[in-house]
């Protein structure tokens, strides 16, 4: 009878331990909220998820007076609980267009509110040595515009 009870503690102590969360294995690649791959520098250790779960609301372009010009992209939005927070915000340009993306992170096994959380990030983009244009700043499909009217380079007084 002794030993019955010890198997029975034992294929229960199994049978929890397969139902707990975080059953990935440690070298598994978090899921992403959409197709755009994640940096390989973010780690993936299994507890911490990786993702881009942030909804932005809006975008704006700021401006700031110096010379050269620098440009901040202002993004208000919401994290869609109590706690994803966020990692990183990366941009890139390709042509006239910055494309803003927001890494985000959450525990694997938090027990967190289900209530979206706004969020405002401040993003420098990298516009020194741009010409003269508009430029379009593009945050998960919304987007704004600044416009350049002169090349944002310091000139050399010396000329050429």
């Amino acid at each position: 009878m002794k030993n019955l009870s010890f198997v029975i503690w034992i294929f229960l102590a199994i049978l929890l331990t397969a139902c707990l969360p975080g059953s990935s294995s440690p070298g598994d690649q978090p899921a992403s909220s959409n197709d755009t791959p994640l940096p390989k520098e973010i780690p993936t250790d299994g507890q911490v998820e990786i993702g881009q779960s942030a909804i932005v609301e809006s975008v704006d372009a700021l401006m700031l007076e110096s010379w050269p010009l620098q440009v901040n992209a202002v993004i208000k939005g919401s994290l869609p609980d109590g706690c994803t927070a966020i990692y990183r915000v990366e941009s890139r340009l390709e042509q006239n267009r910055f494309t803003v993306t927001i890494y985000t992170q959450r525990d694997r096994e938090a027990f967190c509110t289900q209530a979206l959380v706004p969020f405002e990030e401040v993003h420098a983009l990298n516009v020194y040595g741009l010409p003269a244009g508009t430029y379009t700043v593009d945050a998960y499909g919304v987007t704004t515009e600044f416009v350049f009217e002169k090349d944002n380079a310091i000139q050399n007084p010396g000329g050429g």
